[in-house]
């Protein structure tokens, strides 16, 4: 079996446990914490492969759990490449694969008189669509100033774990000197330090958008 985890149990109680705003106890009622780490250590038993994004899962994830060790799995892993009796001990191998895409292998078309004909045959030859614009367009009008502009488009929950205060800061630093302004990242980041303040944890993530 190839195995590859996504916010491990055992991680997650322990970063919860530190934010001290809950007993192991409540923890374990809300998200049934500890029957999903025991399908966790029941996976690791069966599995052969395990996939992970980063070094740091192995070792500072996966690495809390009773069926593996770190030192223990490359120890295993040189016996059996060597041919040597391991004893019966078995640990599955970790893969790390990095998220993202390999574009050396992509080829982008060139823009020809075909692939124009092909646009204008799609649209109503002035580059605008002909179907008629979704119900939810006018919700999301009223966030763009100027629509036409490049967008960026980032999908997750509004939640500071998922970063998005840097994608949105190093956008900054990219369009400040556009407008003259070189600082226009600290402005940005201090404005959020200040609804962090003022309104909670959650909202700077918000107003990102």
């Amino acid at each position: 079996m190839v195995l590859t985890g996504h916010s491990l149990g055992r991680n997650k109680l322990e970063q919860l446990l530190k934010q001290g705003r809950q007993s192991k106890e409540d923890i374990n009622s809300t998200y049934k914490i500890m029957r999903r780490v025991e399908a966790e250590e029941l996976s690791l038993d069966a599995a052969e492969l395990v996939i992970t994004s980063t070094k740091q899962e192995i070792d500072e994830q996966w690495g809390l759990y009773d069926g593996f060790d770190v030192k223990l799995e490359k120890v295993l892993r040189a016996r059996a490449r060597r041919g040597v009796n391991c004893h019966g001990r078995y640990m599955p191998r970790m893969a790390v694969i990095p998220p993202g895409m390999d574009f050396s292998n992509v080829i982008a078309q060139e823009d020809t008189a075909e692939v124009d004909g092909e646009l204008v045959a799609l649209t109503n030859g002035d580059g605008a669509s002909p179907k008629a614009l979704p119900p939810i367009w006018s919700e999301v009008m009223r966030f763009l100033t100027n629509p036409h502009k490049p967008m960026i488009l980032a999908l997750s929950r509004p939640d500071p774990k998922k970063n998005i205060t840097t994608l949105a800061a190093h956008y900054a630093d990219a369009i400040g000197p556009c407008y003259g302004i070189p600082n226009y990242c600290d402005v940005w980041m201090d404005k959020l330090r200040c609804l962090t303040v003022t309104f909670g944890r959650s909202f700077p993530v918000l107003a990102t958008w």
